[in-house]
């Protein structure tokens, strides 16, 4: 990922991610906005939080949907098995 600004606290830092459902990505996510490169590993069939999506009462703001997903605003793509 490429910024502009200054750089952040974990600037030339590689993660390699490996983790599923909400917890784990969001982590990554973190540590991506801290400057870190997240390299994101997960099944041909995608992340189960993918599929989960956002929840919300009646009510609630929908917010801006043109909001990137944490699950991978900081992250490179892989895929196994």
């Amino acid at each position: 990922m490429t910024t502009t600004g200054t750089a952040g606290a974990l600037d030339g830092v590689t993660v390699l991610d490996l983790t599923t459902v909400v917890m784990g990505p969001y982590a990554t996510a973190v540590l991506g906005d801290l400057g870190a490169e997240v390299i994101k590993i997960e099944r041909l069939d995608g992340d189960m939080t993918r599929l989960i999506g956002a929840r919300r009462n009646e009510g609630m703001s929908t917010g801006n949907r043109d909001t990137p997903h944490t699950s991978s605003r900081t992250r490179s793509a892989g895929c196994t098995w």
